[in-house]
């Protein structure tokens, strides 16, 4: 596996020669799918001018609120694990792997009232 991310999105390549991204658009996730490489369209909605930078700790209750969120690291620590399952929800992208660990993209708001995204890697 090996994986790239921007503030709207991450791209996991995985092992079998495929690929997913993973992004906001608007107010809800979105996902694209595909084998070999991705083009420079499906790579640009990883860094969408439209969705704000929300890295920094939110000032709001939420999940790891307090937290930095670096979307690269938190991605890139699913590395060599094995997918399970899938979930795709409007706020919401998870992958759950076999070892117990989720890699999971949240929609949420921004103190400047714009949305953002945040992605975890979380045992559950």
């Amino acid at each position: 596996m090996s994986s790239s991310a921007g503030t709207s999105g991450y791209l996991l390549n995985l092992d079998n020669g495929s690929w997913v991204i993973a992004f906001l658009a608007g107010d809800h996730m979105r996902w694209l799918g595909g084998q070999g490489v991705p083009t420079d369209e499906q790579l640009v909605v990883m860094h969408s001018a439209d969705v704000e930078d929300v890295a920094s700790p939110l000032d709001y209750d939420a999940p790891y609120a307090l937290e930095v969120c670096d979307i690269a690291s938190e991605v890139a620590m699913s590395h060599g694990g094995e997918i399970e399952t899938l979930s795709v929800g409007l706020d919401s992208f998870s992958f759950a792997f076999t070892d117990g660990h989720e890699l999971e993209a949240r929609v949420v708001v921004s103190r400047n009232h714009r949305f953002g995204l945040r992605v975890y890697w979380e045992q559950w």
